[in-house]
């Protein structure tokens, strides 16, 4: 059997040691306003359906998923914002219209934007956070 023990004597080190935890909660809370931020782009580009065929729904989106806005109105409500907790950081992508729920559920999904644009956008989070917890590193 291989063992491997080590004891940290230098001042130093334990101090770094003791700071990233902190400097990785920054690190990952820029990390989640850019995924969000990033997600609600991907849902004003790809999930536009764009033409001029009728009924609407039948015009393309570039993802093949998404909502007709006739009005404009669901897609100028998306908004996307971070808030911080004492021992979290928690991004939110939110339409505000009263309907929203309905495009988002109904229909077995079939006009969804919010959960597919997340689902699309989980290599760009899971990327975001790595590298969030790589620049914290390299900050100590």
């Amino acid at each position: 059997m291989v063992q491997f023990s080590w004891t940290v004597d230098d001042k130093e080190v334990q101090r770094l040691l003791k700071v990233l935890p902190d400097l990785i909660s920054e690190e990952l809370s820029l990390a989640i306003d850019n995924s969000v931020d990033h997600v609600k782009e991907l849902i004003m580009t790809d999930y536009k359906r764009v033409g001029n065929l009728y009924p609407s729904y039948l015009n393309p989106s570039s993802s093949g998923k998404g909502f007709t806005d006739r009005t404009g109105t669901l897609r100028q409500s998306i908004q996307s914002w971070v808030e911080e907790y004492n021992d979290k950081t928690v991004g939110y992508v939110s339409a505000g219209v009263d309907y929203d729920k309905y495009v988002e559920l109904l229909w077995g999904g079939k006009y969804s934007f919010m959960l597919p644009a997340l689902i699309q956008s989980q290599s760009f989070i899971n990327n975001e956070i790595g590298w969030a917890v790589i620049r914290a590193i390299e900050k100590v």
